[in-house]
């Protein structure tokens, strides 16, 4: 595994900045700034590594027959440990482009591409798994299924659960086969295992495949618009017949998942965790529980009946609070190959880092989109609600660190654009102080506040890219209710890459956003507080 030399620096901060500046947000909230901390100094990048990430997944560069392709990735489709190698699959477009107001010009459909990887931080590319263009159109978004018991072929190994995008033909489902999970080959003579049963043309929303075998039957789970439709057969293959629904909050649902989770880590007291991406901006559907947080990964928990409908228990709520992190999979760590009824004490998972709003109109150098780091999550019952606590994989393991002391950190800025921030804060009065993180420079602005006194933490941003500067779902900012009340000393985690912050809070919470700089000046980190806080930091340097 690949060795590399960071810098790793333990600090406290004594000295503060007692000039009475005003702090803002997008809410108009003001307050004082009583102490500022210029904590990064990352430099500028060159035109030709403009937007690309050290540690994180970008869209892939393939070249072949002397043709260069890049394209756009989207929706994470699962993944696979093959003894050695995490698998990882997602949607890659690799013929793609689009212009300045985000319009695709030629370039159509997606291939399941796979990328491999030992700890989630150094990555290597392992070509297209699932190739589009059958008989019965592209290859979309869908789920992984292990077939130990061999119901879809003699051959057993893995299925790919597929949504084929057909034209006039609309969206249907399709399976394909690999024993590997490098090459999958069509099952079912190249032909749907589901139907959306509509005419040509009619185009209903009919994809995202998730199959479990439970009681005897094969079940499917479609996204299906504003609900999930529950599809049921004896065969895997044909056969299937609608049993029911499952409608969550925040319709526009996409891309479902299903486990068994050990609450709180015991065997003895197991929930089924649903996982799925919608719209927290959605008004169409109980419009006074929308989150107005935009489209985003959320969870509910609750039971399976005989025919293996999911029944709600509780209401669901977000994974990540930021406004990038969409169509992610998550899998257990045991691989795709154990039991749907072996409670989980953790699923291990990934998400695309981007938002339709936007997702085709970010600048770019020939390349839109990128997934995040891999995160753990696990299912609590804490004060009579199941949570869900994330944590990032622990990168800072991957590297050599060399600590520093204060007249380090002042005479040598820690100047990456790729790293991981460790803070410890200690002194708040968490009843009354405001902290907030920015990141950019006069171009943009990338920033998180948490606000004790309202217990409640905010994520903005601004960009001056012409077709961001105006774009509403960019620039929406998203305040939720945390749990920070109460704390005199927090732990936070930054995660910081080329296009991307990743953020872990006091309570646990995640958020994810991208970024995007014009490299004409260095990128900054700041922190600034309304009262004089101690900081203790480490600092892990990730520039590949």
């Amino acid at each position: 595994m690949k060795k590399i030399l960071n810098s790793l620096a333990s600090l406290t901060f004594a000295s503060s900045l007692t000039t009475n500046v005003l702090a803002c947000n997008a809410n108009n909230d003001s307050f004082t700034v009583l102490k500022e901390i210029d904590m990064v100094d990352g430099d500028k990048k060159l035109e030709t590594e403009k937007f690309v990430n050290s540690f994180h997944v970008d869209t892939p560069t393939r070249i072949e027959n002397g043709k260069t392709y890049n394209g756009m990735i989207n929706d994470v489709q699962g993944a696979l440990f093959d003894g050695e190698f995490w698998n990882v699959y997602f949607l890659n477009n690799s013929e793609s482009t689009f212009d300045d107001e985000g319009k695709q010009l030629g370039g159509e459909g997606t291939d399941w591409y796979r990328m491999k990887t030992k700890d989630f931080i150094h990555w290597e590319q392992g070509g297209v798994a699932v190739k589009k263009w059958h008989k019965w159109g592209d290859a979309a978004s869908g789920s992984i299924f292990f077939d130990k018991d061999k119901d879809f072929s003699n051959k057993g190994g893995y299925v790919s659960l597929v949504t084929a995008y057909g034209g006039e033909r609309g969206q249907n489902i399709m399976a394909f086969q690999s024993d590997d999970g490098i090459n999958f080959s069509p099952l079912n003579n190249e032909e749907p295992i589901l139907k959306n049963g509509e005419p040509d043309g009619s185009y209903p929303n009919f994809r995202d495949p998730l199959i479990i075998k439970r009681n005897g039957l094969f079940t499917m789970y479609l996204a299906q618009g504003e609900e999930f439709g529950i599809w049921s057969s004896s065969n895997p293959l044909s056969g299937y017949k609608r049993v029911g629904t499952y409608k969550p909050l925040y319709g526009m649902l996409e891309c479902p998942a299903l486990y068994k989770m050990n609450v709180n880590g015991d065997v003895n007291n197991q929930k089924w965790m649903m996982i799925y991406s919608g719209n927290g901006n959605n008004t169409w559907f109980k419009p006074k529980k929308s989150d107005k947080l935009s489209t985003g990964m959320y969870y509910t928990v609750g039971t399976l009946d005989e025919n293996n409908i999911f029944k709600e228990e509780q209401e669901a709520k977000r994974i990540d609070f930021g406004s990038d992190f969409y169509a992610a999979k998550f899998w257990n760590q045991q691989n795709a190959s154990s039991d749907i009824e072996e409670g989980q004490n953790s699923l291990l998972g990934m998400g695309w880092m981007s938002n339709w709003d936007y997702a085709t109109k970010t600048p770019s150098i020939g390349k839109w989109g990128n997934l995040s780091i891999a995160r753990e999550i696990k299912l609590n019952y804490v004060n009579n609600f199941y949570d869900v606590s994330s944590t990032f994989v622990d990168l800072k393991n991957q590297v050599e660190a060399i600590q520093g002391t204060d007249s380090d950190f002042e005479n040598n800025k820690l100047n990456s654009r790729s790293y991981q921030l460790d803070l410890d804060i200690e002194n708040l009065n968490s009843n009354k102080d405001i902290l907030e993180f920015k990141l950019g420079n006069s171009f943009f602005e990338n920033k998180i506040r948490l606000n004790f006194k309202k217990n409640e933490i905010t994520s903005s941003r601004t960009s001056q890219y012409k077709t961001l500067i105006k774009n509403s779902g960019y620039l929406q900012s998203r305040s939720y209710k945390a749990n920070i009340k109460n704390k005199t000393d927090i732990q936070i985690k930054l995660i910081v890459d080329t296009t991307t912050i990743e953020a872990q809070m006091p309570d646990g919470s995640t958020i994810s956003m991208v970024k995007f700089s014009d490299e004409k000046e260095n990128e900054k980190l700041v922190l600034q507080s309304s009262s004089e806080i101690k900081v203790n930091y480490k600092y892990y340097n990730f520039k590949l």
